[in-house]
């Protein structure tokens, strides 16, 4: 998933605030609204500092990093050696076996 904001409606809703508040008070654009909302886009490091200067707060406080789903090793396709790729059959045979 990437970064999540949603740390920050919490925030804003602690203080009284809204994200209309943001786009009135001039903070934020509405594009960035959008974004910040949605969890879609680049947020631009300005847009965090003025954030955090106007609710007083840290970038932590606004935002946190989730990470994506992880497959396990033990679930991964199992890949194939050097060997088994690289050698030629020696019969028709095992050309056959191969390809099944």
């Amino acid at each position: 998933m990437g970064i999540s904001f949603h740390k920050l409606e919490n925030l804003l809703t602690g203080q009284g605030k809204t994200f209309y508040s943001l786009r009135k008070d001039k903070i934020v654009g509405t594009e960035t609204i959008k974004k910040l909302q949605q969890g879609y886009g680049i947020i631009d490091t300005r847009t965090i500092s003025n954030l955090c200067e106007y609710l007083n707060c840290q970038p932590g406080d606004l935002m946190e990093y989730v990470p994506d789903e992880v497959v396990p090793m033990s679930n991964a396709p199992k890949a194939k050696t050097l060997a088994q790729v690289s050698t030629k059959p020696k019969t028709l045979k095992e050309l056959a076996n191969r390809r099944n």
